[in-house]
């Protein structure tokens, strides 16, 4: 996540920024945590929270057993209700890569969750534990789809909480996942790397601060390598859609204000960015799970693509520029 943040980001209120440890909105109450790699943020103060830390110490001296039986005695004594406890078990099942355990356990952990100032404490417990998976399953080649299991879990948590936390589920999985690789040495390994051009596409289709995500994409090109001179010859062209990206949102965002951009963040939520997806999907071709040559292709009557244009269309939407029936009449092209 960025942290230059101005307003919460998840409703769009002023924050707090005095706690070095946490940012806390004004409006919502919502904590948003600055460690996003640690798991312990959301046990509680009480009875139970030498228990729970005892749990996750265990887990981090690689003794998930030990971990499991501590979080099934606390839910055998709350009568399966701590909903804590569930995330916590899940944690452990995602440690062991048991991930339909997993994802079970915290799907019930979010029904079971009533109050929601909490939730970016979850949203850490579970993208440290997801990246750490997928990272074990690539190392094991066990077949998994990460993407399918993130879109579902952060459906959950929407039904649930009606919290829209997709952009920090996948930012916080792709800069888990990246640190990852580097402390195994893999991040040259190229199975190990396919996942992440997929995990940052998801970053910029969910965003919903477009001050932000321009610092966000500048740092994912900078990671890459990314050469403007060259990235025809690099076999680079989707960064170079990025680039575009970022370039028109701050020539459009340039003038805004801050209500400008508070009004827009309020207006996307989860459900409505899906269709952003599907048109950065169009900007982004792939075949067989590789980005194609977009740059260089050509539509059905070999005219160029005009990809500036549809790129300035992707962002106008998200910036709400146009009005509806605009908007409906200025689809990307979709590349066949």
């Amino acid at each position: 996540m960025d942290f230059a943040l101005m307003f919460c980001p998840y409703c769009g209120g002023d924050i707090d920024s005095s706690d070095e440890s946490r940012y806390l909105c004004k409006g919502c109450g919502k904590s948003i945590y600055t460690d996003r790699e640690s798991i312990r943020h959301f046990i509680r103060p009480g009875e139970l929270e030498d228990t729970f830390r005892e749990a996750l110490d265990s887990l981090e001296d690689d003794n998930p057993r030990k971990a499991l039986a501590l979080a099934d005695d606390i839910l055998k004594a709350s009568e399966e209700t701590d909903f804590d406890a569930f995330f916590l078990r899940g944690a452990v099942y995602a440690h062991l890569g048991e991930d339909g355990k997993a994802f079970n356990d915290w799907k019930r952990g979010l029904e079971l969750l009533s109050v929601y100032t909490n939730i970016d404490a979850y949203v850490c417990l579970m993208t440290c534990c997801i990246s750490k998976m997928i990272f074990n399953k690539e190392e094991e080649f066990v077949e998994f789809h990460p993407l399918k299991y993130i879109d579902k879990l952060c459906d959950e948590i929407h039904t649930n909480t009606n919290e829209s936390c997709k952009a920090f589920f996948y930012y916080n999985i792709y800069m888990e996942y990246r640190k990852i690789l580097g402390r195994n040495d893999a991040s040259g390994n190229e199975s190990f790397n396919e996942i992440v051009p997929e995990l940052f596409r998801r970053v910029v289709a969910y965003h919903r601060n477009f001050w932000c995500l321009p610092r966000i994409i500048d740092g994912y090109l900078a990671a890459t390598g990314y050469d403007s001179e060259t990235y025809e010859e690099d076999d680079m062209e989707d960064a170079h859609v990025y680039e575009l990206i970022a370039e028109r949102l701050r020539a459009y965002t340039g003038s805004m204000t801050e209500d400008d951009m508070r009004r827009i963040h309020g207006l996307w939520d989860d459900v409505s960015l899906g269709m952003m997806e599907e048109r950065l999907d169009a900007l982004i071709p792939r075949e067989e799970g590789v980005f194609g040559k977009l740059l260089s292709r050509k539509s059905s009557d070999d005219a160029s693509i005009d990809v500036e244009a549809a790129i300035d269309g992707y962002v106008r939407k998200c910036l709400l520029l146009d009005d509806d029936e605009a908007q409906a009449s200025d689809e990307p092209q979709v590349l066949e």
